[in-house]
């Protein structure tokens, strides 16, 4: 009886030509499923890249705008703080004190006060 029973468990766990298949089959099925889900994954990373690529190219050229725009307005500010410079009279320009020179243009203005419709 113990001779049936070795006999019994080695042809149980033997490997069949039949179960080899199956089991390669079942192996298969399993790749082939994790090779399409792996696909569907790339093709969504794909398309997530793409979309970040085109954003950071609209936000290359805004930037790029924005720097145009700020060159521009600092030129505007240049050319104003050069005219302004250019036609503001001193406080005196006869007056070597620079104090004194205001004291004067302030007793001019105080001469010729500005009247305003109020």
């Amino acid at each position: 009886m113990l001779a049936f029973r070795t006999v019994t468990y080695c042809t149980e766990n033997e490997e069949t030509p039949q179960r080899r298949t199956e089991e390669l089959g079942r192996r298969l099925v399993e790749q082939e499923a994790a090779v399409k889900q792996l696909n569907a994954s790339n093709e969504q990373l794909e398309a997530k890249a793409n979309e970040l690529l085109t954003a950071k190219q609209q936000l290359e050229l805004a930037l790029t705008a924005a720097k145009s725009s700020v060159t521009a307005q600092e030129q505007v500010v240049v050319s104003m703080l050069e005219r302004f410079s250019a036609t503001v009279p001193s406080p005196d320009a006869s007056a070597k004190d620079p104090v004194e020179g205001a004291e004067k243009m302030t007793q001019r203005n105080d001469k010729n006060p500005t009247v305003t419709g109020t």
